[in-house]
């Protein structure tokens, strides 16, 4: 599945094989960087900057769609950014349970996998999934870059999979009213329970994004 794929955003993978004992084994870029949740802690981006680098976390995740490629796991641990001199660039690693899917194709049935706290419903009913869970997953992250919190906390799992299964996404504005009702809306569209509501793709969202951004500049 990584192989498919050749993109600045993307972790790139060199060589694969099996060793003299059977094993396989990947061999991949070392992605020197923070998670994006810390590197937005630490550097603590004005607007504009955190949106321009969450713009690229989509074209990233659009790049592996086109390739057929799903993640379905898209957490903080799993974007990573670094630096090049004045240029900051997210790298999404760890494609470890993603799915190469056929075009209009679909994956198992009542089969639970990704991290609870980043899921969308139909990962938590077990449901088949297409590129909207990964939106669904984008949408979770940038909310917690603008709050601060995670959307989901629980930490009994059958009680984080009810709420994630049935409740709606709050809007970021609950957390921090400064946030722009436009952006609140983008966000509450990646996370939309129904997939059909969704952003359909990652470059729709991006374009949200960058469109919000020249209105506002």
């Amino acid at each position: 599945a990584l192989a498919r794929m050749n993109h600045p955003g993307i972790a790139t993978v060199y060589d694969a094989g099996t060793d003299a004992d059977g094993q396989p084994f990947l061999v991949m870029e070392f992605v020197d960087g923070a998670s994006i949740t810390e590197h937005c802690r630490a550097g603590r981006p004005g607007l504009e900057a955190l949106l321009e680098l969450f713009a690229k976390v989509c074209d990233a995740i659009e790049h592996a769609h086109q390739r057929g490629v799903l993640h379905r796991d898209l957490k903080p641990a799993n974007v990573l950014v670094t630096r090049h001199g004045t240029d900051v660039q997210p790298k999404v690693i760890d494609f470890g349970i993603a799915k190469a899917a056929l075009r209009g194709g679909q994956t198992e049935v009542g089969v639970i996998k990704g991290k609870y706290y980043y899921m969308s419903p139909e990962q938590a009913w077990g449901d088949p999934v297409d590129p909207r869970t990964d939106i669904f997953a984008t949408g979770l992250l940038l909310h917690e870059l603008l709050t601060g919190e995670m959307v989901y906390q629980e930490d009994n799992v059958p009680a984080l999979l009810d709420r994630v299964r049935k409740a709606e996404v709050p809007s970021p504005r609950k957390k921090r009213r400064e946030i722009p009702e436009e952006l609140a809306q983008i966000v509450l569209k990646a996370c939309a329970k129904e997939p059909e509501d969704r952003f359909q793709n990652a470059i729709d969202m991006s374009q949200a994004l960058s469109d919000l951004l020249y209105r506002t500049n």
